[in-house]
């Protein structure tokens, strides 16, 4: 169905001080790391993370409109956020949020001012479909920002 970007079970996030995205899917662990740092920018949220396999990427990302800085966000076909993954190592798409049958839920974990914006840190998890129509379930996600610790 998909390959991951990490073959152990270690979901955790942290990566030696490397800005991160890792989560669960379907139990399997997937972590990539950051292009850009995850922050915030007049309450606005935003992460992407990579993970590189030969000439190809998967890619996790993230956009939410007026976060709540202090409580959990709802990420479903009404809601103003998004997440994304592309793999385009297996030709293969899916996310929940706006314009998505699937839903989920992030929560900003952490925040700090550093270099002029407001680092960020967030847990998540949601479930949807794939292109083919089977459920992935994503547990233990975690926008891990080194800059925000």
């Amino acid at each position: 169905m998909f390959s991951c970007g990490k073959d152990d079970d270690d979901s955790s996030g942290n990566n030696n001080g490397v800005s991160s995205i890792s989560m669960k899917i379907n139990g399997v662990a997937w972590k990539g790391e950051t292009n850009f740092v995850s922050g915030l920018f007049q309450n606005n949220f935003s992460a992407q993370g990579t993970f590189k396999v030969g000439d190809k990427s998967q890619v996790a990302s993230f956009g939410f409109e007026n976060a709540n800085l202090s409580g959990e966000n709802i990420l479903n076909n009404n809601s103003s956020g998004v997440f994304l993954f592309l793999d385009n190592v297996n030709n293969k798409s899916w996310g929940f949020g706006s314009g998505s049958s699937g839903s989920g839920q992030f929560k900003i974990t952490k925040t700090k001012i550093s270099q002029g914006i407001t680092q960020a840190s967030a847990t998540f998890s949601g479930s949807t479909k794939d292109d083919d129509g089977n459920t992935l379930v994503i547990t233990e996600g975690v926008i891990f920002n080194a800059l925000a610790e």
